[in-house]
């Protein structure tokens, strides 16, 4: 017979919680669909920091949209860093023009199908959905850049410049304004330059982090809307040269 004051054996604590066993479920399952969609998300919060703030510190903003996701800072400062090495001196005598970049994460569609690839080798259709609307997402608030001037420089993918129909080359400066009939050896076509092709990105390793394929275009100056002023927009024009004639 047991008495008051004798202890009683510990038991096992079962806790039937149908939340955690369900979020149980759901990430093992889920797991990388989920990394995916959360990771494009993550960007995009960052694309919007970066387009709301950076532009009004600096002289000089420029824009990035292409196949490629600055999710570490240190990459984006790197990138920035190598490109206001070329910016045109501070008319003040303050040192080089400050720079700063608007980046959008733009991908084909085969890229995000391939980002989406679970560890059974099938493709996520959860993930392929959200990270497809992130990307379009991206790809309109570029666009939308593009038509109000806010970015005076565009580093674009070959998908985002040939197949989004932004039409850019409509609105950007002909390479022979300002080089006449004997176009840049790192010419793409007669609006826009391989930035690989560059001794720029050929010195920097910090710039190889940007695909390939990353063309360099200068917007005409009409059609910009913070940089129609004459003096800014040579500063533009004067960092555009800087980055496809630098020598090291």
């Amino acid at each position: 017979m047991k008495h008051q004051n004798d202890k009683i054996e510990a038991g096992e604590i079962v806790v039937q919680n149908r939340f955690i066993k369900w979020l149980e479920n759901f990430w093992y399952h889920y797991k990388w669909h989920t990394i995916v969609v959360v990771f494009f998300l993550f960007t995009g919060t960052v694309c919007f920091v970066q387009c709301a703030t950076s532009g009004n510190a600096s002289d000089l903003t420029i824009a990035y949209a292409g196949g490629y996701t600055f999710g570490v800072e240190d990459d984006y400062n790197r990138v920035v860093e190598v490109l206001s090495l070329v910016a045109p001196e501070d008319p003040k005598g303050e040192g080089r023009l400050t720079l700063a970049m608007n980046t959008f994460s733009v991908y084909t569609d085969e890229e995000i199908r391939k980002n989406c690839i679970d560890e059974d080798g099938n493709l996520s259709t959860y993930a392929y959905t959200n990270s497809k609307k992130v990307s379009l997402d991206h790809l309109q608030t570029f666009s939308t850049s593009v038509k109000t001037g806010t970015n005076a420089i565009w580093l674009v993918s070959e998908y985002v410049y040939r197949d989004c129909e932004l039409y850019l080359e409509k609105v950007a400066r002909p390479l022979s304004d300002l080089y006449g009939e004997e176009l840049p050896a790192s010419a793409y076509d007669g609006y826009a330059i391989r930035l690989s092709q560059t001794e720029l990105y050929q010195k920097y390793d910090a710039l190889k982090i940007l695909p390939a394929d990353t063309l360099v275009l200068l917007p005409s100056s009409f059609w910009l809307s913070d940089s129609a002023d004459e003096k800014v927009y040579a500063n533009y024009e004067r960092l555009f040269r800087n980055i496809v004639e630098y020598q090291g």
